[in-house]
């Protein structure tokens, strides 16, 4: 590493409130000598004493959230609530408006794909297609969290090989694939219906997505930037979540990624993680801001669906853009 980069790496330190003799014995022993120089600069600079309001703003944020955290723990239990119906007003009221994730369990039970649609019917009507996917054994480490920079163009009939064999190396569809509006795939919203009154916003062929692929497909955690109904069609999926008011516990790596703080390494992390097996026929909401982490437990089928009646665009600032990390004090 050059020396800018020790400077920086010094000067964030310094500026999370890491003590200058903890970062100064990490340093190699050239830039020692150079240490305190470097940490005259930062204690000299104009911007320090912004910095340090915009920290005590930060520790009191975390603090609020924390309380809040604590009071809605205090009234929802760590288990996702279920129903089989629920009107549009007890749903706004009592959890699209509330940020508060609920599993629907029959909402989708009449919904063609789920009832009468099966891979062997998929591929005699969009088998000769091509599409974009993605093949888990040609997908780059560095594109784990973003598998559609990775994307192949083959047939829908192959990809459907792969997920009646269950080949764990094989071909998957995400999100970000929009199979939907991709030419000829446009006949998958037939199968996606009827919707319930709370579900009736504009522009479905954009805001319906598809996921489909083999044992093991794995989502790493994330959170997404507006709500979303997640329905399962076919096989089972093990999804953990983390409450949207504890990001302060989460590791936020790169934009709307992160890791559980006790996977990453860090000390004192005590966020709450609900863990569930999403089944068949159920739908679960999941809101704006909850941190999630999915896993193919079979071959597995599921549709994400954004366009709700209800506002759903929100401002979101990534994070990770940032140069101030809470975690960058181990050495560059």
């Amino acid at each position: 590493m050059n020396e800018k980069a020790y400077r920086l790496w010094l000067a964030e330190n310094l500026g999370l409130g890491i003590p200058f003799s903890q970062l100064c014995s990490r340093l190699p022993s050239p830039h020692q000598t150079q240490s305190q120089t470097w940490q005259k600069e930062w204690l000299d600079h104009p911007i320090r004493k912004l910095h340090e309001q915009w920290r005590a703003q930060e520790e009191t944020l975390s603090q609020v959230l924390t309380l809040m955290t604590q009071a809605q723990w205090g009234k929802i239990p760590p288990e996702i609530p279920k129903v089989k119906k629920i009107s549009a007003a007890c749903f706004l009221g009592d959890y699209y408006s509330q940020n508060r994730p609920i599993l629907l369990d029959g909402l989708i039970q009449d919904w063609p794909v789920f009832r009468q649609w099966s891979p062997p019917y998929l591929r005699r009507r969009w088998g000769s297609l091509s599409m974009s996917c993605q093949r888990k054994d040609l997908v780059r480490p560095k594109n784990v969290r973003c598998p559609e920079k990775d994307a192949i163009v083959m047939p829908f009939s192959e990809v459907l090989h792969d997920f009646i064999s269950d080949d764990v190396q094989g071909a998957f569809i995400v999100a970000n694939n929009r199979l939907l509006q991709q030419t000829g795939f446009e006949g998958l919203i037939e199968g996606i219906e009827p919707l319930p009154s709370w579900m009736c916003g504009p522009n479905r062929l954009i805001q319906t997505h598809w996921w489909m692929g083999p044992s093991g497909t794995y989502t790493p955690w994330h959170h997404d930037s507006l709500n979303i109904l997640f329905c399962q069609i076919w096989g089972h999926k093990r999804i953990r979540l983390v409450p949207a008011t504890e990001w302060v516990w989460m590791q936020n790596q790169e934009g709307v990624f992160g890791k559980l703080p006790k996977e990453a390494g860090a000390k004192n992390a005590t966020p709450h993680v609900t863990e569930m097996v999403l089944e068949p026929g159920q739908a679960l909401f999941l809101p704006v801001g909850w941190w999630h982490e999915v896993e193919s437990l079979s071959p597995s089928l599921s549709v994400a669906l954004t366009h709700f009646s209800f506002p759903n665009a929100f401002e979101w600032i990534d994070p990770t853009h940032c140069t101030f990390d809470r975690h960058s004090e181990d050495s560059p």
